[in-house]
């Protein structure tokens, strides 16, 4: 399918979303240069809110109830959605011997480099889909001691858990301890979650998102049957042609052989939603609770001079071109490489090559101060925004309906 640039996609949202966009995302600066044709973008907090008015026909996403209530044609609803932001990065280093030796055709250098970055990419798939499935039984997190009617429950990682988010708790014999509770706040350098109403739990109980447990939804450790490819297997599973917008990472080219470039492209769903796409998904019952996701990257690529990498592992922030991003549980170890301001608000692809890791202007590589080497950074921002509150990561496949 032929991809859309972001500015195309932002004439989209803004003939869907026009009236109620609001962006409340940290990263306004950088989203802003992409989406600055929305005339209600604001600043104000910490993810992005939407809803949508909808009439006639339509019906609002939400409850399974909801489906089969009648709607007035007269009446708008609100159709609503909470979108989690990620931001990816990954780093790996190169000496100047190195890009030298690369310079002058060095073959046994560039294949260990290539080698590298598929290890990269692989692991970057996987974290990907980790964002939406932890593990084969779909635990999200374990809790780090007990309590008793208890708010303050600590964890063994704040990855796969967020704001709003409603979860479940039961212990390693399957008996269950909460149900449908809210995390209302999460501290992730202290692993800490809040929760709205006090409950009890065991140490090393298992906590999933909310109507998960024993639920008999695939949630594989792949993630969203592995919407993301890692290049590890030469297929999808159970994604077909037909199910393609629903998957999004289908290779529909010469019986599905798996590439870089085709995987950037199924990271990359906004080549999917052209108008005609977004109108069916919001008006074809059939098609409505769909993931829908936008990426963006969270840095603008300037000369390597102007980039300075201003990164401690004992540090809480991440800080580049004087904006901070925080480091925690939600920031994952990935390696998109090649993806900058240009691959990516082009939706195209940049060839893995060895003229794409010689530090230059336009390039995604850092050069170290005082010292002969460079550190390529690369970074990736995701968006996937949540239509039903409760299910958390909301997808209806042709047969099943998968809740996250």
């Amino acid at each position: 399918m032929a991809g859309i640039t972001i500015t195309g996609l932002a004439q989209v949202l803004k003939r869907q979303y026009a009236k109620s966009l609001t962006e409340l995302c940290r990263y306004d600066e950088g989203m802003f240069k992409r989406l600055k044709k929305l005339s209600d973008y604001r600043a104000t907090g910490s993810g992005y809110y939407f809803s949508l008015m909808v009439g006639d026909d339509q019906q609002a996403i939400g409850a399974a109830a909801e489906d089969s209530t009648l709607q007035d044609p007269d009446v708008f609803t609100a159709i609503q959605g909470y979108v989690v932001c990620v931001y990816q990065y990954a780093t790996f280093r190169i000496t100047g011997p190195a890009v030298a030796r690369a310079q002058n055709g060095g073959g046994f250098f560039s294949d260990a480099l290539g080698y590298d970055i598929k290890k990269k990419r692989q692991l970057l798939a996987r974290y990907l889909d980790e964002q939406f499935v932890r593990n084969g039984d779909g635990v999200c997190a374990t809790c780090v001691g007990s309590g008793s009617s208890a708010t303050s429950m600590i964890v063994d990682t704040t990855r796969h858990l967020h704001r709003n988010m409603k979860i479940e708790v039961y212990t390693t014999a399957g008996g269950a301890e909460i149900t449908s509770v809210d995390i209302t706040r999460i501290n992730p350098q202290t692993k800490t979650l809040t929760l709205e109403d006090a409950g009890s739990w065991t140490d090393g109980s298992y906590i999933y998102r909310d109507g998960q447990y024993n639920s008999g939804t695939p949630l594989e450790m792949t993630g969203l049957r592995q919407i993301i490819d890692d290049e590890t297997t030469a297929t999808f599973q159970n994604i077909t042609v037909a199910s393609y917008p629903e998957y999004m990472s289908y290779v529909d080219s010469d019986g599905g052989a798996i590439s870089r470039e085709r995987l950037f492209k199924a990271n990359n769903f906004a080549e999917l939603f052209s108008p005609g796409t977004i109108q069916e998904i919001w008006q074809n019952r059939a098609l409505r609770n769909k993931l829908f996701m936008i990426i963006q990257p969270a840095i603008i690529f300037q000369k390597p001079a102007n980039l300075e990498l201003a990164y401690n592992p004992k540090d809480d922030v991440l800080s580049f071109e004087n904006k901070s991003f925080p480091v925690d549980e939600t920031i994952f170890d990935g390696d998109m490489f090649g993806m900058n301001w240009s691959t990516i608000g082009k939706i195209e692809e940049k060839p893995i090559g060895i003229e794409s890791i010689i530090p230059g202007e336009g390039s995604t590589m850092l050069r170290d101060s005082g010292k002969d080497a460079a550190t390529g950074f690369l970074s990736t921002y995701v968006q996937p925004v949540c239509t039903n509150r409760r299910g958390n990561w909301k997808m209806t496949g042709l047969t099943t309906d998968y809740s996250f």
